[in-house]
């Protein structure tokens, strides 16, 4: 919320809580708990229980104190409140949930054990928006789970300084921390004529061979950014002057199981930029039909080679692809009207108690 009131990020990082006290809501923002702060007592309860994901407890512990003042919780990561939906679905609480989630459910080693509880956790929510429709289609095919559905994510309009008459940039930029494959446009790019800017993390970039001048580093220490302070990753407004200066932003991708690539895909929308992306299944927004970029299969260094010389000859295309992202960011994805269908959700668990 911080990095938001000074201007550093967008509030699409919020996903959709700085609005709803504008639109007449009180809400009451709990913060995290770290483990050094969490009683003994669930300390245990998290060893014993090792094969129940019990979400964060402490906030979950500080929700529970708050049960007189409150009518409805909401969680704007799915993985928050576990512990409150199995006490819902148990009928031992009564507020109601709504969990919004971002990745479809991650399979592991302990799913038998897993498999009641899970049951029992969707159960206990009152409505599950989803970030994907795959991740809804999961949820009501695995669970039985008729209250999931898809809400589109969406950039900040008013964080992006966006103007029709922007230079079209130069080169290619690829940003990002999960996931990335950089290695696989290294090798695109390599010993070639094309620029690129590669913003990652110290460690991530997992090439270790000679690059060529053409491809300009930037790496980065690997710690969340403090707010109205130089530390950590890159500032959003820094990275957005990066972005602005190029012609098209990549997002590289590994083999994904989850929705990784979607902050740097609102990025473009937001900047008014085409962009290259791994094709991720978890991603809803069709970027080649709704001509505002091109997908590429993993691993495919010769097609991102090809790409970005496209883009290099073809700058008036690129330009009316990037304003027609921004069209897309300012009609449908945007943070407002994401906020606005959370609303409605609210409104109408909230008429029916």
């Amino acid at each position: 919320m911080k990095e938001v009131n000074l201007g550093e990020t967008g509030d699409h990082l919020l996903f959709g809580i700085n609005y709803f006290e504008q639109a007449g809501y009180s809400c009451e923002i709990l913060p995290t708990w770290t483990q050094k702060t969490l009683p003994i007592k669930y300390k245990l309860m998290q060893k014993l229980f090792f094969y129940k994901n019990f979400g964060d407890l402490g906030q979950q512990l500080d929700a529970l104190d708050h049960l007189n003042d409150i009518d409805l919780i909401y969680a704007p990561c799915g993985t928050q409140t576990q512990y409150l939906q199995y006490l819902r679905a148990s009928k031992r609480l009564d507020t109601p949930i709504v969990a919004l989630q971002h990745h479809p459910e991650a399979k592991g080693r302990l799913d038998l054990l897993r498999a009641n509880f899970r049951a029992q956790v969707w159960s206990g929510l009152d409505s599950i928006p989803c970030l994907n429709q795959y991740t809804a289609k999961q949820i009501a095919k695995q669970y039985g789970a008729d209250r999931s559905f898809t809400v589109p994510w969406g950039a900040d309009l008013s964080f992006y300084e966006y103007s029709e008459k922007q230079e079209v940039g130069e080169g290619l930029i690829v940003a990002g921390r999960t996931g990335r494959d950089f290695k696989t446009v290294i090798q695109g790019l390599n010993n070639t004529n094309l620029d690129a800017n590669l913003v990652y993390i110290k460690g991530d970039l997992g090439y270790s061979g000679r690059i060529s001048s053409n491809i300009n580093l930037t790496e980065n220490v690997n710690g969340q950014p403090v707010p109205g302070e130089k530390k950590g990753w890159m500032k959003q407004r820094e990275l957005n002057s990066l972005y602005k200066r190029s012609r098209v932003i990549g997002i590289p991708l590994h083999q994904q199981n989850s929705l990784a690539g979607i902050t740097s895909l609102m990025d473009c929308l937001g900047n008014g930029k085409p962009v290259i992306m791994t094709k991720n299944p978890y991603i809803d927004l069709d970027i080649e039909a709704e001509g505002i970029g091109h997908w590429v299969d993993s691993g495919d260094s010769k097609h991102w080679r090809e790409l970005v010389q496209w883009y290099d000859q073809h700058p008036e295309e690129a330009r009316q692809m990037g304003k027609r992202a921004r069209e897309l960011a300012d009609s449908t994805y945007n943070s407002f009207n994401f906020a606005k269908s959370l609303m409605l959700v609210f409104d109408q668990i909230m008429s029916d108690i």
